[in-house]
C-alpha cells in the first residue's frame, strides 16, 4: 500500500479507536490518545515502513518481532518500561478491530497470545542492554540474542498494567479501597493495595 494511503487509513482508525475508548469505554482523552499513538507508531513505522504490511493483516509474529527485536534496537530511548503500556494499547486496539468485524477470532487470538507475557519482552530489553559491544565475542553474543536463544521466561504473575491502570483511576476518582470491594479483589489483595497507596507507591 502506498505511504499516503497507509497514513490515511491509519488516521481513520486512530480517530475511530480514540472515539471508541473515550465514548464506549470511559477512558480519559489523554490516556486514549496515548493508546492510539502507540498503535499508530507500530502501524506506520514498523508494519508500513519496515515490513510493508497493513495493520489489518498484523499477526502475533509481527507483535513479537516488533516489541522483542525491532523496537529495542531501532527506537531511540526505548526502555523496558514501554512494554506494558504498548501491550495494553495493542490488546485494546485489536479487540476493537474484532468487535468491528475487521479481523477474525483466529487473528485476534494469535495477537492476544503474543501479548500475554510482558516479562518475556522485558527480559529481551534487559538481555540486549547486557551485551557488551567491546567484547571479542560480540558477534556471537548478538547473534544469539537476535535468534532468541537463552533461558525460557516464566509466565508473568505481576499485576497486569491494565488492572493497575483501573485501580489508579478508581483511587483518583474515589479515594478509597472500599470502592474496589465489588471488583473481584480478595480482602488480602485490597489490604495490600491500600498499604501501597498509603505508602505512596505508584503503579506503572
Amino acid at each position: 500500500m502506498p505511504r499516503i494511503q497507509l497514513e490515511k487509513k491509519t488516521e481513520r482508525l486512530h480517530k475511530q479507536f480514540f472515539t471508541h475508548l473515550t465514548m464506549n469505554k470511559g477512558i480519559s482523552a489523554e490516556t486514549a490518545s496515548e493508546h492510539a499513538q502507540r498503535v499508530d507508531f507500530f502501524a506506520l513505522h514498523y508494519l508500513g515502513d519496515y515490513i510493508g504490511k497493513r495493520v489489518l493483516d498484523a499477526s502475533g509474529g509481527d507483535r513479537e518481532d516488533h516489541l522483542g527485536d525491532w523496537y529495542i534496537r531501532k527506537v531511540l530511548n526505548s526502555t523496558k518500561g514501554d512494554v506494558r503500556p504498548i501491550l495494553v494499547a495493542f490488546k485494546k486496539f485489536f479487540k476493537f478491530l474484532y468487535e468491528r468485524g475487521e479481523i477474525d477470532k483466529e487473528q485476534l487470538d494469535d495477537i492476544l497470545s503474543a501479548c500475554k507475557n510482558p516479562q518475556r519482552y522485558i527480559r529481551r530489553f534487559e538481555t540486549y542492554f547486557e551485551l557488551d559491544p567491546a567484547s571479542v565475542a560480540w558477534d556471537a553474543e548478538f547473534e544469539e540474542w537476535l535468534m532468541g536463544y537463552g533461558e525460557e521466561i516464566e509466565e508473568d504473575y505481576e499485576q497486569p498494567y491494565e488492572v493497575n491502570e483501573e485501580i489508579n483511576r478508581t483511587f483518583s476518582e474515589r479515594g478509597s479501597c472500599r470502592h474496589l470491594s465489588c471488583s473481584g479483589f480478595s480482602a488480602s489483595a485490597l489490604r495490600k493495595i491500600e498499604t501501597n497507596i498509603s505508602s505512596g507507591m505508584v503503579w506503572e
